[in-house]
């Protein structure tokens, strides 16, 4: 029986644990922890810059530079299975970036009661 569609990393051998562990950095860790720091960040008095503020916008980076590495040295792989090429690296920056610009806004203009 012939496979339809892209080979899967499961053809091409196990990944290795480091790879595993930024797979779920920039998956899973990353994004926790940004949402965890734009609630402490809209806790905070609107339009107030802290070291939070400093934090959240490091592990954005660190998220994408993280993706980076999983793209070009483990996986090299999109979400649907397809060979990732620098355009999908570079949309996927710019929404993630983009998308956690608004949640920054959002969170310094709120100004949530304790």
């Amino acid at each position: 029986m012939e496979q339809s569609g892209p080979p899967r990393l499961a053809d091409e051998g196990a990944q290795p644990i480091s790879g595993c562990l930024i797979s779920l950095g920039w998956l899973v860790g990353g994004n926790v922890l940004l949402a965890a720091l734009a609630v402490l960040i809209a806790r905070n008095d609107p339009w107030t810059l802290t070291t939070r503020d400093l934090l959240f916008w490091a592990v954005v980076v660190a998220v994408v530079l993280l993706r980076y590495l999983d793209l070009t040295r483990f996986t090299r792989r999109t979400a649907d299975g397809d060979r990732a090429t620098p355009r999908d690296f570079r949309r996927y920056g710019m929404s993630f970036g983009g998308f956690w610009l608004c949640v920054w806004l959002l969170g310094q203009s709120v100004g949530l009661d304790d």
